[in-house]
């Protein structure tokens, strides 16, 4: 034995190999923690973390390098950490760890081996727990005034709320969620998890489509001395849509914007455009959507012969001064069974 091993390397003070003392420091430059529990909810797949749950949904790969990460506890004096891990999954609630954990301290190499078991606990996150109980906070009615809405308002408004809900969750709104929708008489219900978002999908609506919107909170309780409320978003469409094809005394018109109030009005016999007020008596033949293609049978003087697609019969209908048809030609109609003819609409 040279005189060099009576020595504790570290320190320098009389032992053979490194100190009691130094050993008890070595032992505290990294500490790992040996079980993890970790929270997951088994519906949409959040983990549940200090800050409470992460919605977004994430590979179970990545969640288990963030729980070795945060298992490992690094003393403030060491320098260069680094650590390594291998995982084998033994079910799906059991996974173990292999983790090594290295760095300087005090001049010295460190290391700490441990293997680490993660036990995956499944529990409902806070939205699905709301979602399966049946919460909500809001409902959106859409209705369509003097009329059922149509089934591309509906598909238009279910589409926003979705594009809104989708929004809301990536950016980090779990718990705006759509619990349901539900037809009903004349139009459909979109039941929300919060205020917020029934609010926004109700103005979304109105954007994409036109209309009103009127609200009506209804107290349903009292939680912490703070009264609790649901509201109704009752969106009201327009009597008349963009597009839409209406007979105004006798005369074709087509419905370029509609608010609750104005409408907006291309002559289809003539291309004038007018802004006015709607009436009563106005009555609704389609929408140009829903246009159909006849083929021009013959075209003599001011008159235009088009064969009904829907059952081969050849309907007369005036020359449009805008439009350019010759016989072989297709064109765009929307029937109008009442008057029994054809619009013609492009």
């Amino acid at each position: 034995m040279s005189i060099r091993d009576t020595f504790c390397p570290r320190c320098g003070k009389p032992s053979v190999g490194v100190c009691e003392v130094c050993r008890g420091e070595a032992a505290l430059a990294i500490s790992i923690e040996t079980r993890i529990s970790a929270p997951y909810c088994p519906i949409c797949g959040a983990t549940r973390e200090k800050g409470g749950w992460m919605n977004i949904p994430r590979d179970r790969e990545d969640v288990k390098e963030q729980l070795v990460h945060s298992a490992i506890t690094f003393h403030p004096d060491v320098q260069h950490p680094r650590n390594s891990f291998s995982c084998r999954d033994w079910s799906s609630n059991r996974s173990t760890c292999l983790v090594r954990a290295e760095g300087v301290f005090h001049g010295h190499p460190v290391q700490e081996s441990r293997e680490v078991e993660i036990f995956w606990k499944g529990e409902l996150c806070t939205r699905c727990s709301r979602m399966s109980g049946g919460y909500y906070e809001g409902v959106v009615q859409v209705r369509a005034t003097r009329r059922p809405c149509t089934e591309r308002e509906k598909d238009s408004a279910i589409r926003v709320a979705e594009e809104i809900e989708s929004t809301l969750r990536e950016g980090g709104d779990p718990l705006s969620f759509i619990s349901r929708i539900d037809e009903v008489h004349q139009g459909i219900d979109i039941v929300v998890g919060t205020q917020a978002m029934g609010r926004m999908i109700a103005q979304g609506i109105l954007s994409r489509l036109g209309g009103s919107l009127s609200t009506h909170p209804k107290l349903v309780g009292e939680k912490d001395g703070v009264s609790l409320y649901r509201v109704t978003y009752a969106v009201r469409l327009p009597r008349f849509q963009k597009g839409d094809v209406i007979d105004v005394g006798g005369k074709y018109q087509e419905v370029r914007e509609s608010t609750s109030k104005l409408i907006t009005l291309y002559d289809l016999q003539t291309g004038d455009v007018r802004v006015t007020r709607p009436l009563q008596e106005w009555r609704r033949v389609g929408n140009v959507c829903e246009a159909q293609k006849a083929l021009v049978a013959y075209f003599e003087k001011n008159i235009l012969g088009l064969i009904d697609s829907r059952n081969g019969v050849t309907r007369e209908v005036p020359v449009i001064p805008w439009i350019e048809a010759a016989p072989g030609n297709t064109i765009r109609v929307v029937p109008d069974d009442e008057r029994n003819t054809l619009v013609i609409v492009g």
